[in-house]
């Protein structure tokens, strides 16, 4: 899947470059982001679906909901942008906050100092889904 962490006191996030399908390896150079009128926009889950979430708007009804969520930088903010029961919500993040199937390993090296960077890496170790190069975006 991925990792993606936002580190509220450094104000910066970081993903991996991992994509897998059916636990098999596709790609350890795959970009996670979208930079559009939106916003830049860190994503996980099924990549057929980022274009869709990168155009929702808060509280946007939707027929059917992308299987993927993001991290959102705009305005010199962090967002959690997540589709749940058929609505788009998208929340600041006042908090350290991780998402995709490495979230608990980036929270927990946060927790112990590392860098959003470092949480990554961190994660990448522990998680199989989570691999390749770590791109990391300041928000402000």
């Amino acid at each position: 899947m991925t990792t993606i962490v936002y580190d509220h006191k450094s104000k910066e996030v970081a993903v991996d470059s991992r994509v897998t399908v059916d636990g098999i390896i596709c790609s350890d150079d795959f970009n996670k982001t979208i930079n559009n009128d939106n916003g830049f926009y860190f994503l996980c889950g099924d990549c057929c679906d980022y274009e869709k979430i990168s155009k929702l708007t808060h509280d946007e009804k939707v027929e059917v909901n992308p299987n993927c969520s993001s991290i959102l930088i705009k305005d010199s903010k962090a967002f959690a942008v997540i589709v749940s029961d058929g609505f788009c919500c998208i929340t600041e993040l006042k908090y350290n906050y991780a998402m995709g199937s490495g979230e608990r390993f980036a929270l927990a090296a946060l927790d112990y100092g590392a860098t959003a960077k470092e949480a990554v890496e961190y994660a990448i170790k522990k998680d199989m889904y989570s691999g390749g190069s770590v791109i990391v975006q300041s928000v402000v």
